[in-house]
């Protein structure tokens, strides 16, 4: 009989979801739109909306790290961020998931900006 095949799929821990929920709610905090699963599910690369409620309730092991879709429970629903999908697709491809989203960037853009122009400069 072949050996096993090593659990590559299961659902996130609590501890996973609940770091995921700060990690979407921190992006809506700093400007990055809530995207519904039906709005997100062209940027996740599915053609539907049941393949986004996959990736947040299914764990892959990507280089022996557990990886899914960061989501949070607003009052619509379930939603996730541009930044979250940007994060679970480098953490699919074994990268950084922890560089400066584009949310993040923008914010500390505009606000370089304000304190330059309130500067007079």
């Amino acid at each position: 009989m072949p050996p096993a095949k090593p659990l590559t799929s299961r659902a996130p821990s609590p501890a996973e979801l609940r770091a995921g929920a700060e990690a979407v709610l921190r992006d809506i905090e700093n400007g990055d739109p809530a995207l519904r699963p039906g709005e997100a599910k062209k940027l996740v690369g599915n053609e539907d909306v049941t393949g986004v409620f996959r990736k947040f309730h299914r764990v892959k092991l990507v280089n022996g790290q557990r990886v899914h879709l960061e989501y949070a429970v607003i009052s619509s629903g379930r939603a996730t961020t541009k930044s979250a999908i940007n994060r679970f697709h480098r953490r699919l491809n074994g990268l950084d998931a922890d560089a400066p989203n584009p949310a993040e960037i923008d914010r500390a853009h505009r606000e370089s900006e304000a304190r330059l122009e309130a500067a007079g400069l």
